[in-house]
């Protein structure tokens, strides 16, 4: 899926670049936004085959077999998408990647403000597996996916865990240009919530 050194030279954020800017890392990118588009809490390896080869059949690469799955899931916990919680499931989860983004990629200063929507846009940008990226968009596609009004699962969940640690904040305030609204089963009595600004606050 991607070269060994990638993960072993522990520069997530460079070597995540490299792994973006590279063709070969196209079936990686896929697999990846088509767990973060289902909206699941966790999957097991039999799920990941599953799902990789309906991509396949869908005309996209078909990267897993369950013979080759090791390197898919080393790379995605070392690279900051996924989350190993036990030998068999695993969690997609984007929180690494934005810590990353806010602390090496300047995507927000420390203390700043933005508005969500226009963040969210700058983290598509910079990772095409996200919300709005172009390979989520093409898998969502491929899978006949719809665009919600609600956030991803998987990012609704990492925003809130990120606020929770004092590590950015959500701000609710008023600005329908900047709105963004929380996949509810993220929230609370699965009420989706709407934020319109996140704050950097920086390492607790």
């Amino acid at each position: 899926v991607c070269d060994e050194k990638v993960y072993k030279s522990g520069l997530w954020p460079e070597a995540r670049k490299r792994i973006i800017s590279t063709e070969k890392a196209s079936d990686f990118h896929q697999m990846i936004s088509a767990l973060y588009s289902k909206d699941i809490f966790k999957f097991n390896k039999n799920d990941a085959v599953e799902l990789s080869s309906e991509l396949g059949r869908r005309g996209l690469e078909n990267p897993l077999n369950i013979g080759n799955t090791a390197p898919f899931y080393k790379h995605g916990k070392n690279l900051g998408y996924l989350v190993e919680i036990n030998n068999n499931y695993y969690v997609p989860d984007p929180t690494q990647i934005i810590i990353d983004a806010l602390l090496f990629e300047g995507v927000l200063e420390l203390g700043s403000k933005m508005g969500l929507k226009s963040f969210l846009k700058k983290m598509s940008k910079l990772n095409p597996c996200l919300d709005g990226g172009a390979t989520r968009i093409e898998v969502m596609s491929a899978l006949d996916i719809k665009e919600s009004e609600y956030l991803s699962f998987s990012t609704s969940l990492a925003l809130k865990r990120l606020d929770k640690m004092k590590f950015i904040k959500l701000d609710p305030e008023s600005d329908s240009r900047e709105i963004k609204k929380l996949h509810p089963k993220s929230c609370a009595g699965n009420n989706s919530e709407e934020y319109t600004y996140i704050t950097y606050l920086g390492e607790t």
